[in-house]
């Protein structure tokens, strides 16, 4: 049936879906910058480690002192030098994971806060150039006004408008347009369009 069929958008429809839009990249982007400072926060564990790792290695300078001292020397030795690898090892964990994470964050704060708006964008800026390819075509056939145009436009009234819509301008719209009275029909497209009629010529 006429009435089912997918319909051609109209003005508000496109305003309305900009906004939305427009608010889903925003919360991305947020959700984006969120997720990558939450990330980069985790940092402070690695910072964590490197001080950690430092005392460790602080602990066994100190205990090398020991290492003079005739009988206990001799054991304590190996000892401190396990220790110091241990705090040298620690401390370069805690640098590596620091800077994993630091890009971490940046390659999902990216992944989150930039694809899916450009992704949607691509699917929709086509759409929304056709759109405003037909507006602005419809503008310039106004602007000439060419007698023809207006059937034109009627025609397309009955092309795009739902029968519900159409019933609501005319009980017959296709009788009308026979009978050469576009106006209505061409007014109801203008509508569609959100397209002001220019002001009439003195």
């Amino acid at each position: 049936m006429k009435s089912a069929e997918r319909r051609p958008l109209g003005a508000r429809t496109f305003r309305i879906i900009d906004i939305a839009l427009l608010l889903w990249a925003v919360l991305w982007i947020g959700l984006g910058i969120f997720t990558a400072r939450e990330i980069n926060n985790l940092t402070s564990l690695s910072d964590t480690l490197v001080k950690t790792g430092s005392s460790i290695s602080q602990t066994g300078n100190a205990l090398h002192l020991l290492a003079a001292v005739p009988f206990v020397g001799a054991e304590i030795g190996g000892f401190v030098n396990k220790i110091n690898s241990a705090g040298a090892d620690i401390q370069t964990s805690g640098h590596k994971s620091r800077s994993t994470l630091q890009r971490l964050s940046w390659v999902i704060g990216f992944t989150l806060g930039v694809l899916p708006p450009l992704f949607m964008l691509a699917l929709y800026l086509p759409v929304r150039r056709s759109w405003r390819r037909t507006v602005r075509g419809v503008r310039a056939g106004l602007a000439r006004g060419d007698p023809t145009f207006e059937e034109y436009l009627a025609r397309r009234a009955i092309d795009n408008l739902s029968y519900d819509s159409l019933r609501q301008i005319s009980d017959n719209p296709w009788r009308e347009v026979a009978a050469g009275e576009f106006g209505a029909l061409a007014d109801a497209e203008l509508a569609r369009l959100g397209i002001a009629r220019p002001p009439a010529r003195s």
